[in-house]
């Protein structure tokens, strides 16, 4: 008698509540054969993942493949799948040529990446200190809270040849005066950094961040930029910025303060006016996607323009009778939209709204669905073959990722749909629609909110709840008006009607951000953890029939690789000037010797936590870390390592210790003892370090980055 192997205990749950039962695993081919046949019409919803995965598979590398690898592979996917098809027949054939097309997409992503790569690159600065930048032509102009912050491009830099120079840097100004404007030329004295490092293994990476941007420097000027030359004659470039700095200034004049520099960050996308307090408050409760123009704003602006102009019509009778109005709104709201495309800046995240609004758009010019889950996907390959570099982003991740949700909500709950009666009907659906958005949006976005930001806002469907509509009926539109009106210069009044509404949602923010436990600070999770979820997410949302809810495992073990991450007990800065230690409650204790924020409150985010444990006093100890005159000695699982802070330490610690920070210029043990020296440290670029009771474990920064055009 033949023995019957078991199924799974998950697919057999699964599939009795859905009312199919899953194979022995013997004929477990034909029946995901048979599954993937019933979802024929939803397979080109995954191209767009193939072309991601080839993307992260391109950025995974440790080396920089040759320019030519990606084209060649691709090639070759073709030729062999190509050659598959001529030798096999029938069902083979058709299995064939959906692996090869699934391949395919893959190395698309590869080779895109590999392209974009090599388009883009721009020397980037190797050195920190003060330039003398001979000359350089104003890009963009942003207002801050003290100062202003110039990109500047058509460098000349003292002691910098051609080759090495950067296409563009961006420099912050102590004052707003002398005023410079887009396309005038200038010198100035500047301390120039190059694009910084991840603080830590895995972390973020601003200097891949600022290759894609060719931004080859930042800093600080030491002193006043001198005006060489004003401007004569913009291209549009150029041209566009002025109008934006001129909006902005418009802006801040008849509403100054916190609420106009939101409006300003709404209609033009110049954020370095907001107070860090802002930034603080709307994180925490959930709504600072509002401060970034993408696809809820392109989706205000486009929908106040179609029914605006939808109901202007239908007031002229003749015209609602003879004319397409719906065509006609929607090629009005098209146009609004790419304007405001362009006096926002088009940053990344506005131009892939653009792009998914302009296909919705153009779905009702020719009368298809605009909430259609090929859109999506299509705009999503759109972008991912423009600028694959966005994959890595928490802007592409979390803003498809809501609107996948959100679709994928809208055909499931279709068929239950149900008109409202009366007013307080429409109210009450009205408000429920917006709960229930912001909740699917909110469930869809938590993952990379936490991956990336290391925060779950607890309170955030609340808060959602009255600013977007707030947004969304009266900011906005009114905003818009004043753009409109900008020309005629009656945009006063509508600019101050924004910044009254604004003022309301600043008040509910900060009342929100001060209730108790109003942000739950977690640790940033591995990419394995979030890779996990998403596609656990994808499977969910982009199939239609039962197998779908097996989506659920996926989310589900992406959620609990998160929690079951192991936190390095040490982190060391690229200097060996900052070390934190993990104590036995889990809280960080950050050394005091040397403060750099940017490093410390990196390491605080990733450990998900506001603020350091105190590091101990000369003398004493808190847990298994112990300090002296001399330095510190962290004991854990058997393992000893020691800060060395004066070279008179290094003799005992060589002799005691398994591994040996030595913050002095000594960069070896005398007895041998692995010490990692300042030297080692900055060629590494830091380190995290785990303790274990089978030996110390490490994983430099460099590592970690890898061999890359963005990391030499």
């Amino acid at each position: 008698m033949a023995h019957r192997v078991q199924r799974p205990l998950v697919i057999a749950a699964l599939g009795a509540r859905a009312g199919w039962h899953s194979p022995a695993w013997p004929s477990l081919g034909p029946w995901l054969a048979a599954r993937l046949l019933e979802e024929r019409e939803r397979w080109a919803l995954w191209l767009p993942v193939g072309i991601g995965t080839g993307i992260a598979l391109y950025f995974a590398l440790p080396v920089e493949p040759p320019v030519w690898l990606g084209a060649v592979l691709l090639l070759a996917g073709a030729l062999a799948g190509s050659a598959c098809a001529w030798r096999l027949s029938g069902a083979a054939r058709a299995r064939a040529a959906i692996v090869a097309i699934a391949l395919g997409t893959v190395l698309l992503g590869f080779a895109v990446a590999t392209l974009r790569t090599h388009l883009v690159a721009a020397p980037m600065l190797s050195a920190r200190g003060a330039y003398e930048v001979e000359t350089a032509q104003v890009l963009l102009v942003e207002e801050r809270i003290r100062g202003q912050r110039l990109l500047l491009g058509e460098l000349v830099i003292d002691r910098l040849d051609p080759e090495r120079t950067p296409a563009t840097i961006r420099v912050s100004t102590p004052s707003r005066t002398p005023s410079v404007q887009p396309g005038d030329y200038v010198r100035l004295r500047a301390f120039l950094m190059p694009p910084s490092p991840p603080v830590e293994p895995g972390g973020f990476d601003f200097a891949r961040y600022a290759y894609f941007l060719r931004l080859g420097a930042v800093g600080y000027t030491l002193g006043e930029p001198e005006v060489l030359a004003r401007a004569e004659g913009r291209n549009w470039s150029l041209a566009l910025s002025a109008a934006r700095q001129a909006i902005a200034e418009r802006i801040t004049a008849v509403a100054p303060g916190p609420a106009g520099a939101i409006g300003v960050a709404l209609l033009v996308g110049l954020r370095g006016a907001l107070p860090d307090r802002i930034w603080e408050e709307w994180a925490i409760t959930g709504i600072a996607h509002l401060l970034s123009i993408s696809g809820l704003h392109l989706a205000i602006v486009a929908g106040t323009l179609f029914f605006a102009v939808r109901v202007a019509l239908a007031l002229v009778p003749p015209l609602a009778l003879r004319l397409p109005t719906k065509k006609i709104a929607a090629l009005v709201a098209l146009i609004g939209s790419f304007g405001y495309l362009l006096i926002s800046g088009a940053p990344v995240p506005t131009q892939r709204s653009f792009i998914m609004t302009g296909l919705m758009l153009l779905a009702v010019m020719v009368d298809r669905n605009p909430f259609s889950m090929r859109l999506v996907a299509f705009a999503a390959m759109v972008v991912l073959i423009l600028e694959p570099e966005t994959l890595l982003g928490a802007s592409f991740q979390m803003s498809f990722g809501a609107v996948v949700a959100l679709i994928a909500a809208y055909e499931t709950g279709a068929a239950m749909r149900r008109p409202a009666d009366g007013l307080a009907g429409r109210l009450l659906l009205y408000v429920a629609g917006v709960a229930l958005t912001t909740l699917i949006a909110s469930a869809a976005t938590t993952p990379f909110a936490i991956y990336h930001f290391s925060r779950f806002p607890t309170y955030g469907i609340v808060t959602n709840l009255v600013a977007v509509p707030l947004t969304a009926l009266w900011v906005m539109p009114a905003g818009m008006l004043g753009l409109l009106l900008v020309p005629l210069g009656l945009d006063g009044p509508c600019f101050v009607v924004m910044a009254s509404g604004i003022d309301v949602i600043i008040a509910v923010a900060s009342a929100v951000a001060a209730l108790p436990g109003a942000a739950i600070a977690v640790p940033r999770p591995p990419f394995a953890a979030l890779a996990v979820t998403v596609l656990g997410g994808l499977w969910l949302c982009l199939w239609r029939t039962s197998w779908r809810r097996f989506g659920l495992v996926g989310v589900a073990l992406g959620l609990l690789f998160m929690a079951l991450q192991q936190r390095p007990d040490l982190l060391v800065d690229a200097r060996g000037e900052i070390i934190a230690v993990r104590l036995d409650d889990g809280r960080l204790a950050i050394s005091p010797w040397k403060r750099d924020r940017w490093i410390t409150e990196g390491w605080l985010q990733s450990a998900g936590q506001e603020q350091g444990a105190p590091w101990p006093e000369s003398g004493a100890a808190a847990g298994p870390l112990r300090c002296d005159a001399l330095g510190c000695v962290l004991d854990r699982a058997g393992q000893v390592v020691a800060f060395a802070r004066r070279p008179e330490a290094l003799e005992e610690d060589c002799r005691l210790a398994d591994l040996v920070i030595s913050y002095p210029r000594i960069e070896t043990c005398p007895g041998g003892t692995p010490l990692l020296g300042p030297r080692a440290l900055r060629h590494d670029g830091g380190v995290a370090i785990w303790l274990e009771p089978s030996g110390i474990r490490t994983r430099t920064v460099r590592e970690a980055r890898g061999e890359r055009p963005w990391t030499r």
